[in-house]
């Protein structure tokens, strides 16, 4: 049997009316928190949604807060969170306490069947299952949803060309017709260093007009 979290989780509440804890007036302004701001907007939001677990997700980020997380991090560990507790509720999931890895999984392929690129996916997937570490820790959810880690594959970036403005920089710093010549192959032709210095003035076709 696994506990359950009250609504009433005392250390959410205190922080919650603590109104005054983390700010200070000086003269006529005020020193304020984003973190703690942005919590307390996640917090109402999270309020306003029927979903399975939103309790525990409140607490979830209530424990980053306390650990210093940035803003941004609190809203995008929400977000995921959010679409996670969503797709629980269309699967049928009343209690989070319930979920399995199957459900991680199905939420994986629900997430890339909405057009999701890799590295979101990955980003929510991550949020998620730090969202879920947490839950096993506190006694909520059983470890077996833990088991087996879901991975995403992003593939290599490509390199980038160059703007062409920083092209006609290289070059125009570049006096040696020679090197400039090399610089311009690389550039526009995508060869390697060391393909480039094993031609010969005889490999060039100088008949194509192509």
């Amino acid at each position: 049997m696994f506990p359950e979290f009250s609504s009433e989780d005392a250390q959410v509440r205190q922080f919650q009316h603590s109104h005054s804890k983390f700010g200070m007036k000086v003269g006529s302004g005020q020193i304020t928190n984003p973190s703690k701001e942005t919590f307390q907007k996640l917090s109402s939001k999270l309020r306003q949604l029927d979903l399975p677990g939103t309790e525990l997700a409140e607490k979830y980020l209530f424990h980053q807060y306390r650990r210093n997380r940035r803003p941004n991090t609190l809203e995008l560990n929400y977000t995921a969170i959010s679409f996670f507790l969503r797709f629980l509720k269309i699967e049928g999931v009343t209690h989070i306490e319930g979920i399995s890895r199957k459900h991680l999984d199905a939420f994986v392929e629900n997430e890339q069947d909405r057009g999701l690129k890799p590295v979101s996916v990955r980003g929510r997937l991550a949020s998620v299952k730090a969202f879920l570490r947490y839950l096993v820790e506190d006694g909520v959810v059983r470890q077996e949803a833990q088991l087996k880690p879901v991975s995403i594959k992003v593939a290599d970036a490509l390199p980038r060309a160059m703007a062409h403005e920083d092209v006609g920089k290289l070059v125009s710093v570049i006096d040696n017709t020679r090197n400039r010549a090399l610089v311009l192959m690389l550039l526009l032709t995508g060869m390697r260093i060391g393909e480039l210095l094993a031609n010969r003035l005889t490999h060039l076709a100088r008949d194509r007009k192509n």
